[in-house]
């Protein structure tokens, strides 16, 4: 998702359903890592595309920390980083220039003995070029970057990835809330059994 929108590239449509159908009654939950104040009016409903939002918040929000599973289903906590060098090659680079680090910031070898990678800290996460994704559409991204000493890697970077990734925009349908019943119901098989 992260290499998509650092890429420009579609990440897909999510489903919006207008609030205040007296026909259909969901019981709203906020997205994942988020909260929402009890006396906040609900405005629409998310019918398609929690995962990749909840994902999405939980990497580019608050602490960055997002609850993903390993390839074997094992659960652990990652935050996720740019190369900024690699990110600056292009475009056929940003897969490989988005790194997924465990949680505490520190890369581990050797049944966790040996530190291969540390950006624990600002500091560390600067000397090492690694921009925190969690800052990407925060107003700290430019405080963490001042920090640095080549100014010429802070421009390039902000004009070449920073600034395209602030103009991407997610795709929405938004159902109003005439719709029946039976037409979320279709729309919302048809979008997560067949893909459609």
């Amino acid at each position: 998702l992260l290499v998509t929108i650092l890429r420009g590239h579609p990440l897909g449509v999510v489903m919006l359903l207008k609030a205040g159908n007296d026909q259909i009654r969901f019981k709203p939950r906020p997205v994942e890592g988020t909260s929402v104040p009890p006396d906040v009016p609900i405005d629409a409903l998310l019918l398609d595309g929690q995962q990749r939002l909840t994902s999405l918040t939980q990497a580019l929000t608050g602490d960055g920390v997002v609850d993903t599973m390993d390839a074997r289903g094992k659960r652990m906590q990652r935050r996720y980083y740019v190369d900024m060098e690699l990110a600056l090659l292009g475009e056929e680079r940003m897969e490989e220039a988005v790194r997924s680090l465990p949680r505490d910031g520190i890369e581990r070898a050797n049944f966790g003995k040996d530190v291969v990678l540390d950006v624990s800290t600002p500091e560390k996460e600067r000397e090492h070029r690694l921009f925190p994704l969690r800052l990407l559409y925060d107003q700290k991204a430019t405080l963490w970057l001042i920090e640095l000493e080549d100014k010429d890697l802070v421009s390039r970077f902000m004009a070449d990835v920073l600034l395209p990734a602030n103009s991407y925009n997610i795709p929405a349908i938004e159902r109003d809330n005439q719709t029946s019943k039976a037409a979320v119901a279709t729309v919302f098989e048809k979008v997560n059994v067949g893909g459609l």
